[in-house]
């Protein structure tokens, strides 16, 4: 009896070796082999011949990896539009000291240009409306400063045509001068702390108490008694 119990023994353990040698490679264990229960043995005193079938692992399709080119999105540069914001320096794409080439060249949209005595002015047809480009010595040609009467554009800080003149000192809190503080028409000046923008200002006209006109560009342009005259 203790022989037959030897000899099972030894069938399990030959058994249990040559599933775990047949489930294991580079990939880990084969998935689906699972032990079964123990073969019974009859009684002999020879010892049994145990039959264990061989488990070949299934190797899968040799599959070919064909590699994508991702075309990489590019990136257009931004338009004159409603979405650009008034600085100091200029707006959206363009920047106060452009010539009118330029300009041209950078709105992305279509500019027009009209002749006055004493400027010229640039224009987008398809908008943003109540924007002009403002060309204060023509023979020069450069871009000198930027108004805009219609609160199609903001400012960076959030100021628009129509903003109360609390909003304006909120938004630039400690940086505002006020000109004419008395008067029923007076002008907040913001000024740049940058000194490579210290002939630049961003001047916002008060009637009443909101914002009717904003100015940025050339100091001495923008903060003149008369603009174009």
């Amino acid at each position: 009896m203790a022989f037959m119990k030897r000899n099972v023994a030894l069938a399990i353990i030959a058994l249990t070796l040559a599933v775990a040698s047949a489930g294991c490679g580079e990939d880990g264990p084969v998935r689906g082999l699972e032990a079964g229960p123990a073969p019974s043995v009859p009684p002999s005193t020879s010892a049994p011949t145990t039959t264990v079938a061989s488990a070949t692992p299934t190797v899968p399709a040799t599959s070919t990896t064909v590699a994508k080119v991702v075309a990489t999105p590019t990136t257009a540069a931004p338009s004159l539009s409603s979405s650009s914001r008034l600085r100091i320096d200029g707006i959206g794409p363009i920047t106060v000291g452009m010539t009118v080439a330029e300009a041209r060249a950078a709105a992305g949209t279509e500019l027009s240009l009209r002749k006055d005595p004493y400027c010229d002015g640039l224009t987008a047809p398809r908008g943003p409306s109540g924007v002009a480009l403002i060309v204060t010595s023509p023979p020069t040609g450069r871009i000198d400063l930027i108004i805009v009467n219609e609160p199609t554009v903001a400012t960076i800080s959030g100021i628009r045509v129509g903003s109360t003149e609390a909003e304006v000192k909120a938004a630039y809190p400690g940086r505002i001068r006020t000109v004419n503080p008395s008067a029923p028409v007076r002008r907040l000046v913001y000024e740049a702390t940058d000194p490579a923008l210290a002939d630049r200002v961003l001047v916002f006209v008060v009637d009443g108490s909101r914002v009717a006109t904003m100015y940025a560009g050339v100091r001495n342009q923008v903060e003149a008694d008369e603009i174009c005259g």
